[in-house]
């Protein structure tokens, strides 16, 4: 009675209701205590581990010392070396959460491969040119987006370095036009000058109006005929 009425003078309410007891039954297999929070949000990962074991939902080696089947331990070997254990469980075992899949691959001894030279000297190359989804599909298909991110990481390349050296180049190169077009306009100005037209004939005939056409008429002479 005591602790009912500490309970009703807190409006706490720890008694488990039929609907959770029934979530934990549905998911435990494929979901770990922490996954269970977010369908339970009233309850802690504590709290739904210790409902669950007190119900006999046992995980690991305690009830089910070979809850893998050997159709799904082939799936795994045959799917570890290109796919990220995200992808795995998501595609290949969504019955399996990652941390059991993690588990089950050092249990197998399942290894990355490793990078070859020739691998390694294709991402620096054009790690920092290109997105890492672009570098699986035209460089290194045997290697995951997960895998290219970490070694471009490892490795210091860094894309945004390469696309602000690129964005550099190109306003460079726009800069480069703009003086090589105002070039060859001052020289178009001087000799239509030198052939003795008039700054409004001038104007109309490079396009801008008289005033800048004789702007540029003296420009030419400032820079070219000191």
């Amino acid at each position: 009675m005591a602790s009912q009425a500490w309970r009703d003078k807190f409006d706490r309410d720890d008694d488990w209701k039929a609907w959770e007891i029934t979530v934990i039954k549905k998911n435990w297999k494929n979901k770990t205590d922490r996954e269970l929070t977010k369908l339970l949000r009233q309850r802690s990962e504590q709290a739904i581990r210790e409902k669950r074991n007190e119900l006999k939902l046992l995980k690991g080696h305690y009830k089910f010392p070979r809850c893998w089947s050997k159709e799904e331990e082939q799936i795994l070997r045959d799917n570890y070396q290109n796919n990220t254990v995200k992808q795995i469980a998501n595609d290949f075992l969504p019955n399996k959460t990652v941390s059991q899949i993690k588990d089950k691959a050092f249990k197998l001894r399942l290894s990355k491969p490793k990078w070859t030279i020739h691998e390694l000297d294709l991402l620096v190359e054009h790690g920092a040119k290109y997105r890492a989804g672009d570098i699986v599909k035209k460089f290194l298909p045997n290697k995951t987006i997960q895998q290219i991110c970490s070694k471009r990481k490892a490795l210091n390349i860094k894309r945004i370095e390469y696309i602000n050296a690129q964005t550099r180049q190109k306003h460079r190169e726009q800069r480069e036009q703009k003086a090589a077009a105002r070039k060859e306009m001052v020289l178009k100005v001087f000799n239509l000058r030198k052939q003795g037209l008039t700054f409004v004939e001038i104007g109309k005939e490079v396009g801008c109006s008289h005033w800048f056409a004789g702007q540029l008429y003296n420009q030419f002479k400032k820079v070219y005929l000191k």
